[in-house]
């Protein structure tokens, strides 16, 4: 048994991880408070032998240990990263479950430095596959109570249904080499419950009206953008409405109007965000982009439309998404151009027009080696039949261009820099510059290039180059040598052809694993001087996960600027404005000069900028 301090009481978290009392007790009011008899695993052991006859670590994994924390027991979990090879810290419980009538799982989890951990996951495994969410606490400094949803719950392989759940497993994903801890309790179902009627809706809604931002509640929320800017007529005025229409709200519930009630809530709430956006102020000579996913701009636009948009809320550049591994949008001699470019016209020259006329910068932004959606179907044939496309370690085909193959480099080498010498660009950007996962490429001419340019002899393939073969770093080693020698040769030979361009890059979060996992090695490419600045997509909701990548990136990205990536819409994490200032907030906090927010569409040109542009990019 260890005794650990005391830790701080918990305080509301937003998203996956949410509202506890302060004795960390099961959510009440609109879900229904459940019994004994719904807990799953309250982790009162009573010595470290009794845990561990219940959680078994997996491979690699140091085993859980029993304890007790401020008089409570629960489980403590070690995560042993520093100096080991394993990718998750991970545990298993077995279980006899039937989740079918439950509407999730919740439990409360304290982790004090979470920073070595990427994210966290729970799985349920059932028939011959899992159920699985990622989560991360936003509270270090006490517990947070994580509530899991059934239907956020991702499959993965052929799970048999969720009544017939035999393993829990719990695990901490590697972020960095340094060990940490966490810790576990009062793992129990949660009840499905009614539909909420129009009274719970709009009492809701109420409640929620100072849920802005990470603020607790609605005094809390006013107080502090009072203080913000005490002077500010603007954001007197938007407070005045957010209290103007609260009390509207109030009185209509109490009337039984309980629609028209949800109505005043909700504009009392946006007024309150409003209000909270014009309290912001902005910084001079700061780097602010957005990604736009979509190569002819936003729908039901012209590129001059949306570039001054950008232009009229402060923003200073665009990386729109031109090319791919098999097809451009643009008139290219190099790759296929795709069908829609050739009906529609350069995608580049328009958009580059545009930004010329508004003053912004304009970093064409390639996707490396995936074919993409747009390749015809001849190309990628041809690139099948020379056997340039990607394999799993099972022989599966990937859209992908292989890495290690001498043409495949060469394309897209070639196809970056006729961008850099045909237009008129500020910079030439880089994304899935990377293998798609641990799992690629296996193809048989990654087997031949490989002993080759090694001087080895596989004897049995994959597995003497998968983990725990006796060449498995050399494997690595030359796996990332394939995408970084693509990334050298593009910074030389385009700064060559345009001397000012800068090179860029979107990169996995952990350098220090993804250099493994994907061959993506961006920290060296920081340190050689390839690249002009970097930029981490840090797709989070969570600001303590979102906090803690910006701090570690930094460091890696040395004398390199790094641009945080905010995935306001990205499909990890989707947020509104006040939660995109926290984070621009945070990356000034370790003054990074810049940010890019993913990504530039109709929503976002017409709710997200203008909320960004009347407070913290707000034009000078």
């Amino acid at each position: 048994m260890r005794t650990i301090p005391t830790p701080l009481p918990p305080f509301a978290i937003p998203h996956l991880v949410l509202l506890a009392a302060a004795a960390g007790l099961a959510l009440c009011g609109a879900r229904q408070c459940l019994g004994a008899d719904a807990v799953i695993d309250d982790c009162g052991y009573a010595t470290d032998a009794a845990a561990q006859a219940v959680w078994q670590p997996m491979r690699g994994s140091a085993e859980v240990l029993a304890a007790t924390l401020d008089g409570a027991k629960a489980l403590r979990l070690p995560c042993r990263f520093a100096g080991k090879q394993i990718e998750r810290a991970s545990w298993d419980r077995r279980v006899k479950l039937d989740l079918a009538q439950s509407r999730g799982v919740q439990f409360q989890l304290l982790c004090r430095n979470a920073s070595p951990v990427s994210y966290f996951a729970i799985y349920f495994q059932s028939g011959e596959g899992w159920y699985q969410s990622s989560f991360y606490p936003d509270l270090l400094t006490g517990w947070n109570t994580i509530e899991i949803d059934r239907a956020d719950m991702k499959p993965e392989g052929k799970p048999g249904g969720w009544d017939k759940i035999r393993t829990i497993r719990i695990s901490a994903w590697r972020g960095k080499d340094v060990d940490t801890e966490f810790y576990l309790r009062g793992l129990r179902q949660v009840a499905a419950s009614p539909p909420p009627g129009p009274r719970q809706l709009a009492e809701a809604a109420i409640a929620q009206i100072g849920k802005v931002a990470s603020f607790n509640d609605y005094e809390e929320a006013t107080n502090q953008i009072s203080r913000l800017a005490p002077q500010d007529a603007r954001v007197s005025k938007a407070l005045g409405a957010a209290d103007a229409a609260r009390g509207a709200a109030a009185g209509l519930l109490a009337e039984q109007k309980f629609p028209e009630a949800r109505d005043q809530a909700a504009t009392a709430k946006a007024d309150l965000v409003k209000a909270y956006c014009l309290a912001q102020r902005p910084l001079s000579g700061e780097f602010r982009a957005f990604w736009c996913h979509n190569a002819f701009g936003v729908q039901g636009l012209t590129w001059d439309e949306a570039i001054r948009r950008l232009a009229d809320n402060g923003f200073t550049a665009i990386l729109p998404n031109m090319l791919w591994g098999g097809a451009a949008f643009y008139d290219s001699k190099v790759l296929p151009v795709a069908a829609q470019a050739a009906e529609r016209g350069d995608q580049i020259r328009e958009c580059v027009a545009a930004c010329r006329k508004y003053g912004l910068q304009v970093h064409v932004w390639k996707v490396n080696w995936n074919l993409g959606r747009a390749a015809p179907k001849d190309f990628v044939e041809r690139m099948r039949r020379e056997g340039r496309l990607q394999a799993s370690a099972a022989g599966k085909e990937e859209p992908w261009l292989c890495p290690s193959h001498p043409a495949n480099q060469q394309l897209e080498i070639a196809a970056m820099v006729e961008v850099a010498r045909n237009y008129d660009v500020d910079g030439i950007h880089f994304d899935y510059i990377r293998y798609p996962d641990a799992d690629h490429c296996f193809c048989p001419g990654c087997k031949e290039r490989f002993q080759g340019q090694c001087g080895v002899t596989v004897h049995r393939w994959p597995e003497d180059v998968l983990a725990e073969g006796p060449l498995r770093q050399q494997w690595l080693d030359w796996r990332r040598s394939n995408i970084t020698a693509v990334v050298k040769a593009v910074s030389e030979q385009a700064r060559a052809a345009k001397p000012r361009i800068k090179l860029s890059a979107a990169v996995f979060r952990y350098w220090n694993t993804d250099r493994d996992a994907v061959g993506q090695d961006w920290k060296v490419w920081c340190d050689k001087g390839y690249l002009d600045f970097v930029c981490p997509m840090d797709y989070t909701s969570s600001n303590s996960r979102f906090d803690s990548m910006v701090s570690e990136q930094v460091a890696w990205a040395g004398r390199t600027p790094c641009y945080p990536g905010l995935g306001v819409s990205a499909s990890s994490s989707q947020f509104g404005p006040d939660r995109a200032v926290e984070q621009i907030n945070i990356t000034r906090r370790y003054q990074t000069h810049g940010f890019v927010i993913f990504n530039y569409g109709l929503r976002e040109s017409t709710t997200l900028l203008p909320m960004l542009g009347m407070g913290i990019t707000q034009k000078q």
